[in-house]
């Protein structure tokens, strides 16, 4: 917090409020802000969607892809910056979680001694930290899956764009098999799609990544592995020994404990602190952010000078371009807060998306 009390520098104050804050807390990606400008820019005004996918696509599918390829763009920083908090709030809570324990020394080796329980407050820190490790897995997922998107629009894959996931976009670049020009293009991506994960981590890392979230978000819930580690004998004001509170997440997520725990002769939990681990997945998923955003914008300008290059398979990224069915919904008190605003208070980056897509009432007709 001291950190992110310090005043912006008043040279960068004319930069986006979000950048900003996304610079303070570690996620400075000038290549994938580049990307969302260049996809940004293209959406038309006049002709609507991404001008340049004019007559490839219809009007309605070109509004709706090309939005949504912008969304994914810029989700990808939304998302990385939520995975940065998380980390900083789980560590925090660990941290606090740590300074709570009461440790002893016993001929075995420090021990926990479980006080009674005394109040809501005082358990906080634990079920804090958890929390924040899933919000961590599940944004470092959501961030991947938003590259998926951003891969297959802006490399026009046959796959439906507001489904993708990150391996979704893999397997449609895996399928490529013709040799004619936009298919050079897409598996020359692939390639270098494949060098940039092996290069930004360790052996396996995005695997992990990917398990670890659907573990926390799709499965039953593993117990975090809790080791204590004395410091060498050394003793606090209070006469109580200095400890080490070393909290290790899963070596496999995608297996249940059961089926972990019947190798015995394997363990079960990675060897490093929790800290190291989420600290080094954040900065392998940046890494690979910002390195996939450079070609991906690379390719994005290819495509605009040549749009007959790769042709942007409209009807299968967006396979029926009707609104999904209402859910019914009203609330537990409809009613309590009416919601039926006359005016939109948003960024002129909004007010160009609302345009591009033919909503205003002076265009809404001639498209919806």
């Amino acid at each position: 917090m001291n950190r992110l009390g310090r005043p912006y520098p008043v040279a960068a104050r004319d930069r986006p409020r979000e950048q900003l804050w996304a610079d303070a807390v570690g996620i400075e990606v000038p290549h994938l802000r580049a990307l969302v400008r260049e996809v940004n820019n293209d959406l038309d005004e006049k002709a609507f969607g991404v001008r340049w996918w004019n007559p490839q696509v219809d009007t309605r599918r070109r509004i709706l892809i090309g939005d949504y390829l912008f969304q994914c763009t810029k989700s990808l920083e939304i998302n990385l910056v939520e995975a940065s908090l998380h980390r900083l709030e789980a560590l925090d809570a660990l941290e606090r979680a740590e300074r709570a324990t009461k440790v002893i020394l016993t001929p075995r080796g420090p021990t926990v001694v479980h006080e009674p329980p005394i109040s809501a407050a005082a358990d906080i820190h634990v079920p804090l930290a958890d929390m924040h490790i899933a919000g961590f897995s599940r944004a470092i997922g959501s961030a991947l899956d938003c590259l998926g998107g951003s891969i297959v629009g802006v490399l026009a894959l046959p796959r439906n764009i507001i489904k993708t996931s990150y391996m979704d976009a893999k397997r449609a670049l895996d399928a490529v098999t013709s040799e004619d020009d936009g298919a050079r293009l897409q598996v020359s991506f692939r390639s270098t799609l494949q060098h940039l994960e092996a290069e930004c981590g360790p052996t396996n890392w995005l695997t992990w990544a990917l398990d670890h979230r659907h573990a926390l978000v799709h499965r039953a819930r593993r117990l975090l592995a809790v080791q204590i580690t004395s410091r060498s004998g050394l003793l606090d004001s209070r006469g109580q020994p200095l400890t080490r509170t070393i909290h290790h997440l899963p070596r496999d997520p995608a297996f249940s404990e059961i089926d972990m725990w019947r190798d015995a002769d394997q363990a079960d939990a990675l060897s490093e602190d929790a800290s190291t681990t989420m600290s080094g997945v954040l900065t392998s998923t940046v890494t690979l952010v910002e390195s996939a955003t450079i070609e991906l914008a690379r390719f994005w300008k290819v495509r605009r000078e040549a749009p007959n290059t790769l042709v942007q398979p409209g009807a299968k990224q967006w396979p029926d371009d009707s609104r999904p069915t209402p859910t019914g919904f009203s609330g537990y008190s409809p009613g309590e807060w009416p919601y039926s605003p006359a005016a939109l208070v948003s960024s002129g980056e909004v007010l160009h998306r609302i345009t591009a897509a033919a909503l205003p009432d002076s265009t809404r007709k001639l498209v919806w």
